[in-house]
């Protein structure tokens, strides 16, 4: 019963997803790049500016009928969209298929079918939290079996590096985070301020180490936090400051609900879709403060103190034994109150000395206390030039 409720959900959600596509009676243009999925085509019209590109759809946004009804008149109904991705791809006919899903499983099924066409990925997030794609061993074991390939993928860190070429065969080149890079360093004075990053989501149910999880569980961890944080930064007399991850007003009513309290203890920075806005704000910062966030991790991109408090396993209680893609297997000197990471619950006391710890540091001592992890992270390349030669974006 259940499953059939799933696949009616499924059926509705992809009906109506039709009905909203567009549909188009031309032909697509031939292009040197395909762009697969439009996530992010703001900044890649500003990376491929001099070069022919198309973007090619994965969430049946749009169509081009010419091709659609070819697979049809052929009797392909098993993999209908598969095929029609194969045929609008042997049309364009491109030296290059870049992706920057690089959790998505399509993207890596079509590579056995152009092998003479360079498949790209670009990762586009964190990979080494719950949530992500590798975070549980079925998985890993399927993907490993499929002995799945690309020609090239561009990691941000190199304990992304680690984890994703043991399933994903590739040419792996370190480049730091594709949007951070975009955008340059600014010199500013550091305000004396604590900025938090949101992770607030708009959902009822989160898919995590294969199965869902009802999205007050998995918000427990950023409660936790968040509280923890307000009351350290009052007794220590430092502004705090949220920076919201959507423009939802459902965000900020939630953390109005949830400090109402404290509401003269912070002030929200609004999410931004432009790039030089979501990432300058950071390096205004003495110290940034998040769960897991993807935004944390570039934030140490930038050269600035970055704090992770991810208590997530316990939360859900999930065995980090078991979730291949936990990030203690990298980590050296975790959960010291000295150090920059912690993914065990502590008490307010050992809190507030992690926090001191942290935020009264200077960047070189914190530097120096946690290179061993964070030289890991540290990759900046502003422009993305290493990325643009390898792809011939000059």
């Amino acid at each position: 019963m259940k499953m059939d409720l799933m696949r009616l959900k499924k059926i509705v959600y992809n009906f109506l997803t039709l009905i909203k596509s567009k549909w188009y009676f031309n032909k697509p243009i031939k292009s040197e790049y395909i762009i697969y999925d439009s996530i992010a085509k703001d900044t890649i019209k500003k990376c491929f500016q001099n070069k022919k590109f198309f973007i090619l759809s994965s969430r049946f946004e749009e169509f081009y009928l010419f091709f659609l009804f070819k697979n049809l008149f052929s009797l392909k109904f098993k993999n209908i969209y598969l095929n029609y991705h194969i045929s609008l791809i042997k049309f364009i006919n491109p030296k290059y298929i870049i992706t920057f899903i690089d959790n998505n499983i399509s993207f890596y099924n079509l590579k056995k079918y152009f092998p003479s066409i360079k498949f790209i990925c670009i990762q586009n997030g964190n990979r080494l939290s719950l949530g992500n794609f590798g975070d549980n061993k079925k998985q890993v074991t399927d993907l490993i079996k499929k002995k799945f390939s690309v020609d090239t993928y561009f990691v941000q860190d190199n304990f992304s590096k680690s984890f994703l070429s043991r399933y994903i065969k590739s040419n792996y080149h370190v480049i730091g985070s594709f949007k951070n890079n975009m955008v340059k360093l600014q010199k500013a004075n550091k305000n004396k301020d604590i900025l938090y990053i949101s992770q607030w989501r708009n959902t009822k149910s989160v898919f995590i180490n294969g199965k869902y999880y009802p999205y007050k569980i998995w918000n427990k961890t950023e409660i936790d936090l968040l509280k923890k944080l307000i009351n350290y930064s009052k007794e220590r007399k430092i502004f705090l400051n949220i920076k919201l991850t959507s423009k939802d007003k459902n965000e900020i009513k939630f953390y109005n609900s949830l400090l109402k309290n404290s509401l003269k203890a912070f002030k929200y920075i609004k999410y931004s879709e432009n790039l030089k806005k979501n990432y300058s704000i950071l390096d205004k910062y003495n110290l940034v403060v998040t769960v897991d966030s993807t935004l944390g991790f570039e934030s140490m991109m930038r050269g600035i103190k970055t704090v992770f408090y991810s208590t997530r396993y316990e939360d859900l209680k999930i065995s980090k034994k078991i979730t291949p893609n936990y990030i203690g297997n990298f980590l050296k000197n975790k959960n010291n109150k000295n150090g920059f990471y912690i993914d065990l619950p502590v008490s307010n006391e050992v809190f507030y000395e992690f926090m001191d710890a942290n935020f009264k540091s200077s960047y070189n001592n914190w530097y120096k206390r946690n290179y061993k992890n964070i030289n890991n992270f540290l990759f900046f390349d502003y422009g993305n030039k290493k990325l643009k030669k390898i792809l011939n974006l000059k």
